[in-house]
């Protein structure tokens, strides 16, 4: 989120829009239990009244600040080239934990969104995958970390998904 001060948290702005979105609801239903609008022509004049109108549009930008939060930008040309890197390096040291040990730190990995550690995941199973057969929850773990990368790059080199899993598959057959 680079329009927002780094001095304000995003935490912090999602904290505040959720609390003026909850003030807003609860000055909307006090107002509707003493003030009940009936009809069209009643409704028009509460929301475009003043004092509904600036509330109201401080309620959708707040819920569209709020929505926005947590979204992260698309990576750029320079972090798919970090990527591929990170796809052709074999690890110091493959994890020879259980198949349900491994699972979490993987998990983990996904959850954070970052392309990086999804690249990380998929390269190790890969290589895992071509030392043993992979479980049924690290193969769909596989698939889902291949998606997201193979969806992430498509929309950076503006290329179909077909053609990026192409050049990933032959990538990653070559580590």
């Amino acid at each position: 989120m680079k329009t927002i001060s780094s001095a304000l948290p995003a935490w912090l702005v999602q904290r505040l829009s959720a609390l003026y979105m909850l003030l807003f609801l609860l000055y909307g239903l006090a107002r509707w239990n003493f003030v009940r609008p009936v009809g069209y022509e009643a409704w028009r004049s509460w929301v475009l009244g003043a004092s509904v109108r600036l509330p109201l549009a401080l309620f959708l930008a707040a819920l569209l600040l709020h929505a926005w939060v947590g979204l992260r930008d698309v990576i750029d040309h320079q972090a798919v080239s970090e990527i591929f890197d990170i796809l052709r390096s074999r690890p110091g040291r493959l994890n020879n934990q259980t198949w349900n040990r491994r699972y979490p730190d993987y998990m983990d990995k996904i959850k954070t969104g970052s392309p990086f550690r999804v690249a990380e995941v998929l390269r190790d199973l890969t290589l895992l995958k071509s030392e043993k057969d992979l479980s049924f929850g690290e193969r769909k773990m596989l698939d889902t970390a291949k998606n997201l990368l193979i969806k992430e790059i498509s929309l950076v080199n503006m290329k179909e998904e077909t053609e990026i899993e192409a050049e990933l598959q032959e990538l990653l057959a070559s580590v």
